[in-house]
């Protein structure tokens, strides 16, 4: 999903940080955060990016930058482009139905 969304959405993302592939430690913190639905403090920001984007909403605040004390979010109107994407909505779906079964 995130090289899903950082090859078509990068320069929509409103972010200082850009966005960067995570790791396989990192996506695991990172779907572990937004599946128990947990705050992410971390300097690594460019690495869990897709954690607002999982959130679905732009008033949710998952992701801290401790560095610059602030919450971290991608911008409503490229959030709205990124959850309106059919092909990036099939993987959110595929991603919900393994987290169920």
């Amino acid at each position: 999903m995130a090289i899903y969304v950082r090859g078509k959405y990068y320069n929509d993302i409103n972010s200082i940080y850009g966005m960067h592939y995570p790791s396989v430690s990192d996506a695991r913190i990172l779907f572990s955060a937004w599946q128990e639905d947990c705050i992410l403090v971390t300097n690594n920001i460019k690495d869990f990016m897709l954690l607002p984007i999982l959130n679905y909403s732009p008033e949710v605040e998952s992701l801290y930058d401790p560095i610059n004390n602030w919450y971290v979010n991608v911008g409503e109107l490229a959030l709205r482009k990124i959850m309106s994407d059919s092909e990036f909505e099939a993987m959110f779906s595929e991603l919900n139905e393994m987290i169920e079964s």
